[in-house]
């Protein structure tokens, strides 16, 4: 008889379909779960190796990828690490997962590696399915894992198929190998003695998959599985707060960052435009206009240009408007009513009584104009 393949084809030899049992929503708890002692391999915490053995048939491999993954991603709260479960202190990671991703040998017997890590194993999944219920390989890992004095580890996850489809001669439906739903003796034999497996429900409409991960996690860790959701929302709520308080101040930071570069992009506006306005009132005094030097040379000395070179050109154009200043005064009586510049820029003109013509550089009046009289 050809050896049966891996992960599927009919179980030899099974006198008698599963008898049903309900569904139970429960979770392992403390007291429910026991480690070998005397009728297996009893191990301490450091002597296992892997959080979960996941156990699938070759249909299912892309749940039991997924499975892998979010298993050995979760983060554990991290009130909760530390704390003591069934399987020991609460990891912060479930890493690593065992999960087999090769064929395994045409034997009717599971290979060294398959055995040794069910024996490094705490828990065991099972990804339930009619492929898994028909899978030889499947049963066996459950039996042999069950035998070892761990029965109650043992959790399922149903991607397919109806427990206890096979008591009402549906058993093509059937997604609940022998070994998972029947008690298994110390010495290896399934008993006809019914249990009820501990499973999450994935399948369409019973929930998503982060609900049937978080089942399983509860499952693991043996608390309820509401303790655990409440845990992961307040996981959550403070993660969004931590990220919203990094936002804020990221925010902060880069106000802070905008104003200064606002602030240092005015300063170096104000700086050109001083620098342009020095250089209006050099090219005017250069040009022998100096009221218009003046004018440019004062508006950069008060928005705080202050060079000696600046001192000394506005020093020398406003030199004739210190005359002008002192024709005002001396003549106040006479009071001077109109102003204006020769073209030369040397003299100017006031007009009032008379018509007066002035050195712009002493105030010294050169001579009386008459009336409508100008040179």
């Amino acid at each position: 008889m050809p050896a049966p393949a891996r992960r599927h084809g009919a179980l030899p030899g099974h006198a008698a379909e599963p008898r049903h049992v309900p569904h139970r929503q429960g979770f392992l708890t403390h007291s429910a779960v026991v480690d070998a002692a005397g009728t297996g391999t009893s191990l301490t915490g450091t002597q296992y190796k892997y959080w979960a053995f996941i156990s699938y048939s070759h249909q299912d491999a892309a749940t039991a990828a997924w499975l892998h993954k979010a298993l050995e991603h979760y983060v554990v709260p991290r009130r909760l690490v530390g704390s003591a479960t069934p399987i020991g202190p609460a990891p912060r990671r479930f890493v690593p997962v065992f999960r087999d991703r090769d064929e395994l040998p045409s034997s009717s017997h599971l290979n060294t590696a398959i055995h040794e890590a069910l024996q490094r194993s705490r828990v065991m999944i099972v990804i339930a399915s009619p492929s898994a219920a028909s899978s030889h390989w499947v049963n066996e890992e459950i039996r042999q894992f069950k035998a070892l004095g761990r029965a109650q580890r043992v959790l399922a996850l149903i991607v397919d198929g109806e427990p206890g489809a096979g008591t009402r001669g549906l058993d093509d439906r059937e997604c609940f190998p022998p070994a998972l739903c029947r008690e298994v003796e110390a010495d290896g034999r399934i008993s006809e003695r019914p249990v009820e497996p501990v499973a999450a429900d994935l399948r369409t409409g019973k929930g998503t998959r982060a609900e049937a991960l978080l089942k399983l996690v509860a499952g693991m860790l043996g608390i309820g599985y509401d303790e655990l959701r409440q845990r992961e929302r307040s996981k959550r709520l403070w993660q969004r707060l931590r990220w919203l308080g990094g936002s804020a101040a990221l925010a902060g930071a880069l106000a802070a960052i905008w104003s200064a570069e606002q602030r240092l992009h005015a300063e170096r506006e104000h700086e050109a435009l001083l620098g342009r306005l020095f250089d209006a009132g050099r090219l005017e005094a250069l040009a022998g206009h100096p009221a218009r030097a003046a004018t440019y040379l004062s508006a950069a000395y008060s928005g705080g240009l202050d060079t000696p070179a600046l001192r000394l050109l506005l020093r020398e154009a406003t030199k004739p408007l210190d005359a002008q200043t002192a024709v005002r005064a001396h003549h106040a009586d006479d009071a001077p009513g109109i102003l204006a510049w020769l073209p030369d820029g040397q003299r100017f003109v006031t007009v009032w009584r008379n018509a007066k013509l002035w050195d712009a550089a002493t105030g010294r009046e050169l001579r009386t104009l008459g009336n409508g009289h100008f040179t």
